[in-house]
């Protein structure tokens, strides 16, 4: 057992989750992606904070201090939040809606301010 795993502990009201289907056709027009690698680093989210972003994992560490609010997060890396629980805790403050496997949903750290999809 890890770090994250013993400081933990479940949320004892329920998280609101919803299926990831009632996301299809919640909006439309340009977005843009924000992933990892050489190219993200140098993208100007600020200039671009008007059109809805989706980010995933480690990338949303370019959103912190920035107040852009990803209004997508999909965590693709099970071990996400076990491995990076502060950064995972900053995602589930700033995204607008996350995806996420249904067990991450239920740590107290990682209460979600916004919708909360799995």
């Amino acid at each position: 057992m890890d770090v994250a795993q013993k400081t933990t502990e479940l949320v004892k009201s329920p998280v609101q989750v919803r299926d990831l289907d009632e996301c299809h056709n919640i909006n439309n027009g340009a977005v843009f992606i924000i992933a990892s690698g050489a190219s993200a680093r140098d993208f100007p989210l600020k200039k671009y904070a008007d059109v809805p972003m989706i980010t995933m994992n480690g990338a949303i560490s370019m959103f912190i201090g920035t107040g852009i609010k990803p209004y997508f997060f999909m965590c693709s890396d099970d071990a996400h939040y076990r491995e990076q629980p502060r950064l995972f805790t900053e995602t589930m403050r700033l995204s607008q809606r996350v995806a996420l496997p249904q067990s991450h949903a239920y740590y107290q750290a990682l209460n979600p301010r916004g919708s909360c999809i799995c």
